[in-house]
């Protein structure tokens, strides 16, 4: 203790002793004001639950059930508003303790409930002299290797767009926490998905020599095609909001196509566009 102030350390400090008494609300007076607040809680436990528990999933090989995750956590809410607790949700700090621990199953839940409610009913006067940086430490320790380091080195090897959306979702939880980096994060995502919708992918199909099977001519460099026609595929559904970029790219190709792959008679303009739609997505006009 005498080194801890000496050394400016910041403690836990007094620790309310005793469990929470159980109570029922009296009034929904406050329910209106109350309902903005709830619905963005809500948001924000069931993407932080569902993205930890993918992550522990995915590190420890086994399936998520979001259902039952949800159901759970529904079911935790509703029994902890009758102790007036905080709103329960998945702890990214927590839940890595739990599974640096080699904690396999929900029994590890039940136990740590144990061991805090008699840590409450017996142990606060002496937690009180704890180091802050003490827990920070076991915290770090354990969440450092839920960071999946190869996989950022893989995203940028295979796709840029999503090893920026892993940077800004990454350095956003690490300055300002993981509620904020956890809705920045699904705010670029859907930004990306929208602009990939509205400006899809388009390939010029070629035929393979000596096939009746037609592939991107960017990843066949040996398909060939026919004077006179181009063959498309649009990787994405058709409708309002890409109607506009998918005809401005099919007029480029009228004029500025490659003719060094094509076969057939000479031909001064494009005379045909088949659009390639047996895969397609359903598609509005």
């Amino acid at each position: 203790v005498v080194i801890a102030k000496f050394l400016g350390f910041f403690q836990v400090g007094d620790i309310p002793q005793g469990l929470p008494e159980f109570s029922l609300p009296k009034s929904f007076d406050h329910a209106k004001l109350l309902l903005p607040t709830a619905a963005l809680i809500t948001g924000v436990a069931i993407l932080e639950s569902v993205g930890i528990a993918k992550a522990l999933g995915a590190k420890n090989r086994y399936e998520l059930d979001s259902n039952s995750e949800l159901f759970g956590l529904g079911v935790a809410n509703i029994l902890g508003s009758l102790f007036s607790a905080y709103p329960t949700t998945g702890s990214f700090s927590r839940s890595a303790v739990n599974s640096e621990s080699e904690a396999k199953t929900g029994l590890s839940g039940l136990v740590t409930g144990i061991i805090i409610g008699c840590s409450l009913l017996f142990l606060t006067p002496v937690f009180k002299y704890i180091p802050q940086c003490a827990l920070a430490a076991i915290v770090i320790s354990a969440v450092s290797g839920l960071v999946d380091y190869e996989g950022a080195i893989f995203l940028w090897r295979v796709d840029k767009r999503d090893f920026t959306l892993w940077t800004i979702t990454s350095t956003t939880t690490l300055f300002f926490g993981i509620e904020i980096g956890v809705l920045v994060g699904v705010g670029f995502s859907l930004a990306f998905v929208i602009h990939e919708s509205a400006n899809p992918h388009i390939a010029v199909l070629g035929r393979l020599p000596g096939t009746t099977v037609y592939r991107n001519m960017k990843q066949y460099p040996e398909a060939y095609t026919y004077n006179g026609i181009v063959i498309v595929r649009i990787d994405a559904p058709i409708y309002f909001a890409n109607i506009s970029y998918i005809k401005d790219r099919l007029r480029e190709y009228e004029v500025a196509f490659d003719k060094h792959t094509n076969k057939g008679p000479e031909v001064e303009r494009i005379y045909f566009l088949i659009l390639e739609m047996s895969r397609k997505p359903p598609t509005c006009f």
